[in-house]
């Protein structure tokens, strides 16, 4: 039914397919195989051979690594960034090794956590990792990417659920990144689906489209103050040898690390106001604050 009802590019999961439906997917451009291979450092040994059989047989790859900071990754931004980036990296070595050629898309999809241990889609340094491991790849590999964003925290539709999913959308906007649009109508961090926040959501994409078409397309890469680490490769080190980032003394000093980077972010937008005609997700944080 997909195949024939709908034109865009379209995921599924081969990793418990039969060999012939795996081979349904060769060359099609506008399908892809969502796999992974590796987590928290280590290869999960139930995917390795369904991995291998997609790559060889020359599926379009969706490489997802799904870690979570502090939880199955490390907890500055930097170190966080350097992990998730390298996991994916290793999968597409390996998709490489196996298969030269085969279209590699660059699936890190970093997540944060709320103070009670979920994730959160709420929290705007949830959309600045995101954009920051978009430009990483751009940069360094120059796969197509595809990151996360443009949902909320919250379960039901409210308008602060709403302005959250539409907030987060404009920032990966501004910030060059492309718009993942299976977040529309999601809630609760992609858990739940709601037709009226589908339909919501929708219309205030269209209305956002239009605005960012009007603007120059010279207008250049905005900063993200992306926040150093010295320590970063040392923590990754340290989760490694410990089995667990919650063990490690650097997530520990890091606990506050990706607040005061949304700080720094906050700071400089008082100074320079990038598109003031579209809902801010740095400057709307600053007035509800004043």
């Amino acid at each position: 039914m997909m195949e024939k009802s709908y034109h865009g590019l379209k995921m599924i999961t081969t990793n418990t397919m039969r060999e012939d439906e795996v081979t349904f997917l060769k060359g099609k451009e506008h399908w892809v195989d969502g796999t992974s291979l590796i987590t928290s450092l280590s290869p999960m040994n139930n995917m390795v051979d369904p991995f291998l059989r997609s790559a060889r047989t020359g599926n379009n790859l969706l490489l997802v690594d799904q870690s979570i900071a502090g939880i199955s990754g490390p907890g500055s931004p930097e170190s966080f960034l350097t992990q998730n980036h390298a996991q994916v990296i290793f999968m597409m070595i390996i998709a490489q090794t196996v298969n030269p050629g085969i279209t590699c898309i660059h699936c890190g999809i970093p997540s944060v956590i709320d103070a009670g241990g979920n994730i959160s889609y709420s929290a705007p340094h949830q959309t600045f990792i995101n954009a920051a491991l978009a430009r990483v790849n751009t940069w360094v590999t120059g796969f197509p990417s595809a990151q996360t964003g443009g949902s909320t925290s919250l379960s039901d539709v409210t308008p602060r659920a709403l302005a959250d999913s539409e907030l987060s959308r404009n920032a990966l906007r501004k910030y060059e990144v492309h718009i993942l649009r299976h977040a529309m109508g999601a809630l609760g961090s992609l858990n739940f689906f709601s037709l009226e926040k589908f339909l919501e959501d929708c219309e205030r994409e269209r209305r956002s489209m239009i605005i960012f078409e009007s603007i120059p397309k010279d207008v250049g890469v905005i900063p993200m103050y992306f926040p150093g680490d010295d320590q970063a490769l040392a923590g990754i080190r340290e989760i490694a040898e410990k089995g667990n980032p919650k063990n490690a003394d650097h997530t520990l000093k890091n606990v506050d690390s990706f607040r005061l980077w949304e700080d720094s972010i906050r700071r400089a937008a008082k100074k320079k106001l990038y598109y003031p005609q579209l809902n801010d997700i740095v400057i709307d944080a600053i007035k509800s604050d004043a």
